[in-house]
């Protein structure tokens, strides 16, 4: 039996982490796909008013209350969705993003979900950039990150990407040929693999189409194969 899986990171902005859940199993979901993309600074522990900057047993009872009110609901947190953006090569804001990135898995754990999503570097904060500057950058970022996947037992799914600003090019990640030797250098390091997966996200790719020769999704679905654990579903036209 299929499960109908809803990504509610709008309703969480707008009406908090509990109240979304009661509203996610009013409207008829049986998961939800928890999201801790910044909102304002919710999620960033060097915001004072968020539980990002709590005491870590407040942290830690925070998110176990909610995957008790989660329970009670009969409502599954199927997966998570950390970053939404990569390293930018700044060292104050990257080494932010990697104490916020464990944070995120550390929420993941107790919220009883598998796995957290998260964006590669992205071809928005990097214009031009060089190519061996953006595989780089992206494999640090990852390998730093995946040590605290491992600490609390979940993934880390990087997600495949489609265009920039609003189709003025093709993100770097968005290029399935880089996405997948991204992928599979970041699974060399030593059991990088046990704790790094994929995350399809079907409109992303759809995107990613109209550059570079990209495949269609079915074809990236079939290249990526076993890589992929966590699926982001959506429809577009390719243009928005």
């Amino acid at each position: 039996m299929f499960k109908v899986s809803l990504s509610v990171g709008q309703l969480q902005a707008r009406y908090g982490d509990r109240e979304t859940l009661r509203i996610a199993k009013e409207i008829g979901a049986d998961a939800v796909d928890f999201c801790f993309e910044d909102f304002n600074g919710r999620y960033d522990y060097r915001n004072k008013n968020s539980v990002y900057s709590a005491p870590e047993d407040e942290f830690r009872a925070y998110f176990s209350d909610l995957k008790r009110y989660a329970d009670e609901l009969n409502l599954e947190i199927c997966q998570t969705h950390g970053r939404g953006f990569g390293f930018r090569n700044v060292k104050s804001e990257d080494d932010a993003l990697i104490e916020n990135a464990r944070l995120d898995c550390l929420a993941t754990s107790l919220l009883g979900a598998p796995v957290c999503v998260m964006h590669a570097v992205t071809t928005m904060f990097h214009m031009d950039a060089d190519p061996e500057f953006m595989r780089d950058l992206n494999f640090e970022m990852f390998t730093r990150i995946l040590p605290h996947a491992k600490t609390y037992g979940v993934k880390v799914a990087t997600e495949t990407f489609g265009d920039v600003h609003g189709g003025v090019c093709c993100d770097f990640f968005g290029n399935l040929d880089e996405f997948i030797a991204s992928y599979e250098r970041v699974c060399e390091v030593g059991d990088n693999r046990k704790y790094f997966t994929v995350c399809m996200d079907t409109g992303h790719t759809n995107k990613a189409t109209k550059f570079n020769g990209n495949p269609e999704v079915p074809e990236a679905i079939r290249r990526l194969g076993k890589r992929i654990t966590v699926l982001h579903l959506k429809d577009n036209t390719k243009v928005c």
